[in-house]
């Protein structure tokens, strides 16, 4: 009986101490303080409000015709790593993409329309707009960000609908060099706009968890046809990578493909340590009556905050 209670209290210190006390992906104390959460949760519904519009057949391409419906669209969540990387190159104050390697947008506006909601608001629906304003975009049958694609002014409206992005974060600075004028920057991840990849799959939104086939262990929101990557709710994103700025077409066709197998082969490992775990898991829980129940689950938990370390 005493091995049961030394097993309860090491894994109750365990868990106190261990790094299952992950912070959210945004609290006040890890973002900075140029936005708040107000902001925060206005860049998100806004962005996860669009996503779920264009996925389920309602956006407009141009002429009226509607944008085709989609499939494995994942719902975004803030990041506060992101944030800072955005906040870094919004306080440069310079009208021009970064060279980080995440996904970027840029939005201006003058300094009389200097509020945050406002600026938000108004970015997001800019870039939005594009899907409609720009001609030679997507079709009903093709969402293929190509390389005609890429040459056209649609590239903020695209990284928005990147279906396999599941992170943003923004940054916002009012520019005297600019004229006072205000910038905003969202970072993204994974990165979006890669030559010959999908914006999206055409197809029917999620209504089941089993429809949601990008990433491991994804569920399905039914009321938006949104698929949620769980499994990274607490991720916390590492620095960004720098890359060259203006690579060639080939050298930048190449990387992009090589950044690309890289991610699925790190989904791939994410599936597989995952499913190493649960199996751990249901294996301990098969084993005979180990006399404290208290003591099972709270060794299985520290199973499975130990294992989480690795994801």
């Amino acid at each position: 009986m005493w091995q049961h209670q030394i097993l309860l209290i090491l894994s109750i210190f365990y868990i106190h101490f261990s790094l299952c006390e992950k912070e959210d992906i945004y609290t006040s104390n890890r973002c900075l303080n140029i936005l708040n959460d107000t902001h925060r949760d206005l860049i998100i519904d806004e962005h996860n409000i669009l996503r779920s519009q264009i996925i389920n057949g309602k956006s407009n391409i141009k002429e009226g015709i509607k944008a085709p419906k989609g499939k494995n669209m994942y719902k975004l969540y803030y990041n506060c790593d992101l944030e800072k990387s955005a906040q870094e190159w919004a306080n440069e104050c310079i009208w021009d993409h970064s060279d980080l390697d995440v996904g970027e947008n840029l939005f201006m506006i003058g300094a009389e329309n200097y509020n945050k909601i406002k600026t938000i608001f108004m970015a997001i629906e800019d870039w939005w707009k594009e899907l409609e304003n720009v001609s030679g975009g997507i079709s009903a049958n093709n969402t293929i960000y190509s390389r005609a694609l890429s040459n056209l002014r649609i590239g903020h409206w695209s990284q928005i609908s990147w279906a396999k992005t599941t992170f943003v974060g923004c940054g916002y600075k009012s520019c005297e060099n600019l004229n006072d004028r205000t910038i905003l920057v969202c970072h993204y991840l994974p990165q979006g706009n890669v030559i010959n990849r999908s914006i999206y799959e055409i197809g029917n939104p999620c209504k089941f968890d089993g429809d949601c086939e990008t990433y491991p262990f994804s569920t399905c929101e039914n009321s938006t046809g949104l698929c949620d990557r769980f499994i990274l709710r607490n991720e916390i994103i590492s620095e960004p990578i720098l890359i060259p700025k203006e690579p060639t077409d080939a050298e930048e066709i190449e990387l992009n493909e090589v950044k690309y197998d890289v991610l699925e082969n790190l989904n791939q490992n994410i599936t597989a340590l995952t499913f190493e775990k649960s199996k751990f898991v249901e294996t301990f829980e098969d084993l005979p009556n180990f006399g404290n129940f208290i003591s099972v689950n709270f060794f299985i938990i520290f199973i499975i905050c130990y294992l989480s370390n690795f994801l």
